[in-house]
């Protein structure tokens, strides 16, 4: 067989491998790769098309050698770097991908994929800034990168640039009103300034494109939780735990939706759910002690608020909860470091000790009424008695 004629062969070889991966057969696409490169070793797109499926398989250090046979043959091949970074993305090692990707606009600087998986990665290490420049580069190579218009109104997103967000997902929506991320992505901006009746139409629209969107079943949740519509959001909840049972935050958000319709053991239920997905979620630990209050196990609820506090000391919503916990016994000594503690922070610590009906018995006690008028929690008061009828609601 002549080269030209090896050659063909090992095309017609890859070939078959591509049509099996396209049939979702990746094992079988790997053996189809791998009698073209028994035919073609250095043959560059063999490597790369094992890569890729390797990385789908979660095989990820092999996929990496695919690539690295690759760059042996042709260094300077952005496509190989861009993949390879890609591969990197997956095993989360995304400093690692990064490098891939500046490799990849090095030497194109026009790779809009890669300057768009670039800004991605930099999200993921927090540098939503210099996120922003990569995803303005692939947005000015290409102005219909929905992706990117995507990923930029994510970034502006998380640093509360609200408007400047709708508009990129407008952008992104515009150049494909099909696809359901810019969609969801819209709503929970929209969710973040309070727009909830907009958002839940962008969550609808997404699902309406992707009815297995999960996320956008659980975001939906949230919304119509804020709306008031807490069966509503109980349904949207459970359809997208139904489809990932795994996410610890649907289990949590769905154990305050019961909480809210005081069904709480079904609370308690969901947020043991949550704490088997994460251990280690604070805010899990601090809503299933609040629950407890609910039925009047407090030294649990204390118990728990301890653990949020123990996970993450700044979480101030458990240190007032232990405040609300000790003062529905009656218990306004006790109450009161916790209580002062936590007005320093968010004024809505304030409004919900001022109006809470559930503190409404030791709210007449000086102390409080010290705390509320911010002259702190001394002076002459009333002395601690037991709970009132009525405590614990």
């Amino acid at each position: 067989m002549s080269l030209i004629e090896e050659l063909e062969y090992a095309r017609s070889l890859l070939d078959q491998g591509v049509d099996h991966y396209e049939q979702g057969e990746l094992e079988v696409a790997i053996e189809w790769f791998d009698r073209a490169l028994a035919c073609q070793p250095g043959y560059i797109n063999a490597w790369c098309w094992k890569g890729l499926v390797l990385g789908h398989l979660e095989r990820y250090e092999a996929a990496l050698t695919c690539f690295d046979r690759a760059l042996e043959f042709k260094p300077d091949d952005e496509q190989i770097w861009l993949n390879r970074g890609i591969v990197e993305d997956m095993r989360r090692r995304y400093r690692a991908a990064l490098s891939c990707y500046d490799k990849a606009v090095g030497l194109d600087p026009q790779l809009v994929e890669a300057w768009n998986n670039r800004g991605a990665a930099l999200m993921r290490l927090g540098k939503v800034q210099q996120a922003l420049t990569s995803f303005d580069k692939a947005t000015t190579a290409q102005p219909d990168h929905y992706k990117a218009w995507s990923n930029k109104g994510a970034a502006y997103t998380q640093l509360g640039q609200h408007s400047r967000a709708l508009e990129c997902f407008d952008r992104a929506i515009e150049q494909a009103p099909q696809e359901p991320e810019p969609w969801n992505n819209r709503g929970l901006s929209l969710s973040a300034v309070e727009r909830y009746a907009e958002a839940l139409t962008s969550f609808d629209r997404a699902i309406e494109l992707k009815p297995n969107y999960y996320e956008a079943w659980f975001s939906r949740g949230v919304v119509l939780s804020k709306l008031g519509r807490q069966e509503e959001a109980l349904a949207s909840y459970e359809t997208g735990i139904t489809l990932n049972p795994t996410h610890s935050s649907a289990w949590n958000n769905r154990g305050l939706v019961l909480r809210r319709l005081e069904r709480y053991e079904d609370s308690l239920a969901s947020y043991d759910r949550a704490l088997e997905c994460n251990p280690l979620d604070h805010e899990v630990w601090d809503n299933r002690g609040f629950c407890l209050t609910k039925v009047h196990r407090y030294d649990e609820a204390m118990e728990h608020f301890d653990k949020a506090l123990e996970l993450n000391p700044k979480h101030i919503n458990a240190v007032y909860n232990k405040g609300y916990c000790l003062g529905l016994q009656g218990k306004v000594t006790e109450a009161l470091p916790f209580l002062e503690q936590a007005l320093k922070g968010p004024a809505k610590y304030r409004e919900a000790l001022a109006t809470d009906p559930d503190l409404a018995p030791i709210r007449s006690d000086q102390r409080i009424q010290n705390l509320l008028s911010g002259k702190g929690g001394s002076g002459k008061g009333r002395q601690d008695r037991g709970p009132k009828k009525g405590f614990g609601r």
